[in-house]
């Protein structure tokens, strides 16, 4: 990013994508840096797309969730059964990794459509993703992250609502 916005700046023109995940929103047991990482790339994006809006510049933000790809391979290549995962991960750490033994070869998302969503959204071109060009700061991809980010959400906004009176209580009283 920081090699292109010069020339992106100088042609008042240009767009980023940044490919998160889902899980920068809803990060599951053994997931923590991954979804650390996700969520600091979408803080940086978020800003970032403030910064550069005044120049023409668009920052998409990718969240999908699982699609059909080789991102579980190594982690199967190195234990290949789903119970090689010891007895003792009978906490939420070996539900999920259990989870991901289960599901590698068979998750939901379609690589190619992904690709193709990206695409439209970036570029404005025909398809399901390409007239949310220039609206959307997020491209969400896939029913799985769809439902696990509307959950995220509606659990979000019931927390703030119930520290309303909470939060106000900080401010100085004048």
């Amino acid at each position: 990013m920081q090699a292109a916005l010069p020339a992106m700046r100088d042609a008042k023109s240009g767009s980023i994508i940044n490919v998160s995940s889902v899980a920068a929103r809803d990060p599951m047991a053994a997931c923590s840096l991954y979804a650390a990482s996700k969520a600091a790339l979408e803080a940086a994006s978020e800003s970032l797309a403030k910064e550069v809006a005044p120049h023409n510049i668009r920052v998409l933000i990718v969240e999908p969730g699982n699609f059909r790809t080789n991102f579980v391979s190594a982690l199967s290549d190195m234990s290949p059964e789903v119970e090689s995962v010891p007895k003792h991960y009978d906490d939420p750490v070996g539900v999920i990794m259990r989870k991901f033994f289960t599901v590698h070869g068979k998750q939901i998302g379609n690589p190619t459509e992904g690709v193709s969503r990206i695409f439209e959204a970036a570029t404005g071109q025909e398809g399901p993703a390409g007239p949310l060009n220039g609206k959307v700061l997020r491209l969400v991809l896939g029913s799985d992250a769809l439902r696990r980010i509307k959950a995220w959400n509606e659990n979000w906004a019931k927390e703030v609502s119930l520290q309303e009176d909470s939060a106000v209580s900080t401010d100085f009283k004048e």
